[in-house]
């Protein structure tokens, strides 16, 4: 039985609500805190089924305990997660006793380091959850009582329905939103030609605009949804970023840099800046932008002009870009892995397109631009 009943009334108000999150993200603490005074429980947490990380949104009671649950690496040992992941949860909400027997929840309790030394240090014993997808991802809410407040019951799950579908459609819009945002950002840094990509909480890249496409070569790529960089150093200064990132730490408004030698060419500088908080939808995981100063691009125009002015293909660009920085054909072939035909064909287009003939002419043609 629940030691407390919960207030249908009020979880349809934040029902109502919650398409505030969708537009500014910050306001998911404060919903979270509206659904726990509802449900009589002390504490919340959203999260990613089956993926902890510290940079999700939870309640300001549950703060000191989740920084324990990482710090301690109980993520790591979450008997209680083992069980809910091992199970196919087919319903929108559930509790403890959905996913334990009578018997193996009291023996638990009894003795799983999980239950006593974690749980029981914060006064925890009961918990609920509502799941839902946010596109292919199973994403879900955790709600913890303290033994006083006595354990969630069907009544309690059953009310928790009334935010499932609104959920779903608040989580997906607030990826949506934050995404367009992010590419509205990355398409403003082309129209200054600043190269820039953003990244998630793991370092995977979200997105990349077209400056950075036109810049990058063998030395600085992205590859595999990944930003690779050949230079060691600075390689191991980007896993320590996004080691970093994956926790609670925050990227400062005053911005840190990372160095990158090339090969070829001058030498990259990363600045890595904060993501604006409307493009801070927890679904869509965004942490930072990373900004690329490469001098050989004050020689050109922006990506974008170049195809708006002459119609030329991001593979015709990134050429473009290399030849403006005074190297030769071969030089471009090997910086951008191609053959030196498919260099010269490339050029031979862009020769059509710009009304230039010669390598000369079109360094001057762009000069000028």
């Amino acid at each position: 039985m629940s030691g407390r009943q919960t207030n249908v009334d009020q979880l349809a108000a934040v029902s109502v609500r919650l398409g505030e999150a969708a537009v500014d993200p910050s306001r998911w603490r404060h919903l979270l805190e509206e659904m726990c005074r509802a449900l009589g429980a002390t504490g919340a947490s959203l999260r990613q089924k089956g993926i902890r990380t510290a940079d999700v949104p939870y309640t300001e009671s549950m703060e000191d305990l989740t920084k324990q649950y990482f710090r301690e690496g109980w993520h790591l040992r979450d008997t209680r997660l083992k069980k809910l992941l091992s199970l196919s949860m087919r319903r929108p909400t559930f509790h403890d006793f959905d996913v334990f027997e009578d018997e193996e929840l009291k023996g638990l309790m009894r003795r799983d380091p999980f239950f006593n030394d974690f749980l029981g240090a914060g006064k925890l014993a009961w918990s609920a959850w509502i799941q839902f997808r946010v596109g292919n991802d199973p994403w879900m809410i955790g709600f913890q009582r303290t033994v006083n407040q006595g354990a969630f019951g069907p009544d309690d799950t059953l009310a928790l329905q009334l935010l499932s579908s609104a959920l779903t459609e608040t989580a997906n819009l607030s990826a949506a939103v934050g995404h367009a945002v992010l590419t509205g950002m990355m398409n403003a840094l082309d129209l200054v030609v600043q190269p820039a990509i953003a990244v998630d909480r793991s370092g995977g890249v979200l997105a990349a605009n077209a400056s950075a496409e036109a810049t990058f070569d063998d030395s600085v790529r992205v590859h595999n949804g990944r930003l690779f960089v050949a230079d060691g150093i600075a390689q191991q200064q980007f896993q320590n970023l996004f080691a970093r990132m994956s926790g609670s730490w925050e990227v400062q408004s005053k911005s840190e840099s990372i160095p990158i030698k090339r090969k070829r060419g001058s030498t990259f500088l990363c600045r890595i800046l904060p993501i604006p908080a409307a493009a801070r939808s927890p679904f869509l995981g965004a942490r930072a932008l990373l900004i690329f100063s490469d001098p050989r691009l004050s020689r050109l125009p922006g990506s974008t002009s170049l195809v708006s002015m002459f119609n030329l293909t991001p593979a015709e660009v990134r050429l473009a870009t290399h030849l403006a920085s005074g190297e030769s054909v071969s030089d471009a072939a090997n910086q951008l892995s191609l053959s030196v035909e498919t260099i010269r064909s490339q050029l031979k287009s862009i020769f059509s397109k710009t009304g230039t003939h010669r390598q000369s002419e079109l360094l001057n043609l762009l000069s000028r631009l």
